[in-house]
Formats: structure tokens, sequence, C-alpha cells
């Protein structure tokens, strides 16, 4: 997929800090030590707020600077992500969800108005200057619960396996894009209590060194970890897969 920053200019104009710091609510006296109820289960929702602490600025590759991103909504995203489709002359339609997949929305979203109002956000973006293009961008969502939120990796995986190839048209009737190879692998070194798939692709004709994704789950949420690299990128792979890494201990941690 090209750079996906023209898509994320779709999603609401919020800050994303701003935002989740109005979520908060005001301050309460703490009760009387007999009024307290039971201690929340190990296993409670987690919120987009806890979820925008797994990257920071410090995260940053060198070279590269980083951006805090917008909170969205799914149903947001899922519209945004359809005018894309259109807009690049996607094809087949068997793999749409493949190139929405960055954005963590598929077209089961459609099928229910629960899964419409999920909180989302572009929790940080990691890019270098024009003239190196390498960029990370790392999205999140809050699912309804944790076994919708882990049905959206299996879906992934399926729409992978039923997807050889893609390809962006240009209005000339050329491909601008040519998806040739579709890889998706789900991780036996996660670390525990999250669930994780890597998927890569492999691009003809174009000069990217590398497309992957990594989705990251953790209980009723998951990050997609959004890379692409060029030869002229001072980022690498190696420093891909650290942040990646270290998104994932953040994530097993809440």
């Amino acid at each position: 997929m090209p750079v996906r920053s023209s898509v994320a200019a779709g999603v609401a104009l919020a800050v994303l800090t701003a935002v989740l710091a109005g979520c908060v609510g005001a301050p309460h006296e703490t009760p009387p030590v007999e009024e307290q109820g039971p201690l929340p289960p190990t296993d409670a929702l987690i919120t987009l707020q806890q979820l925008a602490t797994v990257v920071t600025a410090a995260d940053a590759p060198a070279n590269s600077l980083f951006d805090v991103g917008q909170a969205s909504t799914s149903g947001a995203d899922l519209l945004s992500e359809q005018d894309y489709w259109l807009a690049v002359g996607g094809r087949p339609e068997e793999c749409r969800d493949v190139v929405s997949s960055p954005y963590l929305v598929s077209t089961a979203d459609a099928a229910s108005e629960a899964r419409l109002d999920d909180d989302t956000g572009t929790l940080g973006t990691y890019s270098e200057d024009e003239d190196l293009f390498g960029l990370v961008q790392v999205y999140g969502r809050v699912f309804d619960d944790e076994a919708t939120a882990s049905g959206f990796l299996d879906g992934f995986a399926q729409t992978v396996a039923g997807c050889a190839a893609y390809q962006f048209i240009g209005d000339e009737g050329t491909p601008t894009y040519d998806a040739v190879g579709l890889h998706v692998e789900e991780s036996t070194t996660s670390p525990l209590g999250t669930r994780v798939l890597e998927y890569v692709e492999d691009v003809a004709g174009s000069d990217i060194l590398g497309v992957s994704t990594t989705f990251v789950r953790r209980r009723n949420t998951v990050v997609a970890i959004y890379s692409e690299l060029y030869p002229s990128s001072a980022m690498t792979p190696d420093d891909v897969a650290k942040l990646t890494d270290t998104i994932a201990a953040r994530m097993a941690a809440l």
C-alpha cells in the first residue's frame, strides 16, 4: 500500500491526546474503606486512553519525527477506507479488507451498528524527511469485547488466504501499485497475554523496500504497526522490529 497519510487526513480532526483528556472524569473523594467494592478484575476492558500510552516520542528511530495522531471511530474509519479503495481503483473486491487493515476496519463492521462506534485513533506516526520517505504509523482500536477483537485478526487472516494479489489502477488503466504476494503468520513468541499477527507484502515494479503490518491484540484492543521503507530510508527493518517489540511489551503490561 502506498503512503497512508492521505487517508489519515480523513478521520476526525481532534488531536488524540486532547480528546482522551476530555474522557477523564472529574476528581472525586475516596470513599470510606467500608464502602469500597471489590478490586476490578485483571481482565477489565482497556480504554483508548490506556492504549495511547504504548507509543511515545522517545521511541522514534534516528532521523525520524514523531507526531501524535487523531481520535476517530470505527464507523468514520470505515467510510474513509471505502472512499480510498474507490479512489485508488482497488481490485479485486475480495482484497478490500487487506487494504483497510492498517486502520483496523473491515467490511464485517458494516453489518452491525455495534461495531461502528468503537473508539479508534492514530496513536502515533514516525516519519522521515521527504527525501528519505520512511514511515511507521501506529493505529489502535477498542473493540467491545475480547472475542470481537480476536475475531478481527481471524477475519484478516482469512481475507489474506483468499487474496493472492491485488492492484491499484490509475486513470489510464495501468497499475499504480501491484501487491503480488501476501504473507501472514501468527507469532509463536508474542508476549504473555497478547496475540500477534505479522503481515508482509511483496510489491512488483516499485521502489518500496518493504511494506508490512504487525497486529498486536491485548484483551479487547488491537494495535496495527504499519511500515513503509524505501531504499532512501534511514529507518531499517531492525528499527521497525524494535519499535514493534516495544509496543507489544507495553500492550502486555496494560
